[in-house]
């Protein structure tokens, strides 16, 4: 005994377009959409000043000088902070050659804002550096990099008694030990 053949086998397939009308409706809301809200979306930036070259081709001013530099350096160690002045490394209140040393095993980045500002108002007494709003920060490899975000913080600014965010080297710039 044979088998009936399907209806569906019989049918023949029909040419069906594809409508397109819903997809390109949905572009149309989702383009402007997606391009309006990235206006509100903010990245975290750190804005970091790179030092100049002196070398190249083009035309520099005659340094000034009455003036000379800071050269103010952060060194990121182990055991804490060295501050570089004007090429000479401060010493620590302890009379240390750290000038900031780590606190209970961490860093104390209120003890290095507290020390920077305390150079800055040093030097800006002396009244003969001219840049006293930069700083550079340098670490070894392997310093970690919220120890350094961190350090950054604290040399652009500290807050006082009252509460209120001040200054103490705005520009930070980044530098490499290099090894001999």
């Amino acid at each position: 005994m044979a088998y009936k053949p399907s209806a569906r086998r019989k049918s023949t397939n029909a040419n069906i377009e594809l409508n397109m009308l819903p997809v390109m409706n949905l572009m149309v809301v989702l383009i402007p959409l997606l391009l309006s809200a990235s206006e509100f979306v903010k990245l975290g930036v750190i804005s970091l000043d790179l030092p100049t070259g002196t070398e190249g081709g083009g035309e520099t001013t005659p340094p000034d000088e009455t003036k000379r530099t800071l050269d103010m350096i952060v060194l990121i160690t182990k055991d804490g902070f060295a501050i570089d002045k004007t090429g000479t490394f401060v010493k620590g209140l302890d009379g240390s050659n750290l000038a900031v040393s780590k606190k209970d095993g961490a860093y104390d980045y209120a003890g290095l804002s507290a020390r920077l500002r305390q150079i800055k108002d040093e030097a800006e007494a002396e009244n003969v550096y001219s840049d006293l709003d930069q700083a550079r920060v340098t670490a070894d490899a392997d310093t970690q990099y919220d120890t350094v975000i961190s350090t950054m913080d604290a040399i652009r600014v500290m807050q006082d008694a009252e509460g209120r965010f001040v200054p103490i080297f705005p520009r930070v710039s980044l530098g490499a030990i290099l090894a001999p």
